[in-house]
């Protein structure tokens, strides 16, 4: 099944490379976001199926930015990136509601099976 995303990441290069492993899966990415406050402001206009969210963002963190988009809409599917030594920000997003994480470097298939665990089959 297509899905439509949108991926916020602050690096061109993880960025792509998220793209490509969803392209060549046959999904559709919807819109790239840079920072916190864009993801916010395009949001409400892409209405994707699943955001892949950085933590770290130049802005605002990747924690206000799924609070904000929650507040949107409660029922966003939200996957974080994150690097090793975030596990705080990581349980705090959990607990907020994103659905699942991906570590970096984030590895295809562990983001293809994340993907699955929260959109179902692919």
């Amino acid at each position: 099944m297509r899905h439509r995303f949108f991926i916020v990441d602050d690096s061109l290069l993880q960025r792509t490379f998220l793209k490509s492993i969803l392209t060549s899966h046959n999904h559709e990415v919807v819109g790239e976001a840079t920072n916190g406050s864009e993801a916010i402001a395009m949001y409400p206009e892409l209405q994707p199926d699943l955001v892949i969210l950085d933590i770290n963002l130049p802005d605002i963190t990747g924690v206000q930015v799924l609070n904000e988009i929650l507040c949107i809409d409660g029922k966003a599917k939200i996957i974080m990136v994150t690097s090793m030594g975030q596990s705080a920000y990581l349980k705090e997003c959990l607990l907020l509601g994103a659905r699942d994480f991906v570590i970096k470097p984030v590895a295809e298939h562990r983001l293809l099976k994340s993907i699955e665990a929260v959109m179902g089959s692919l």
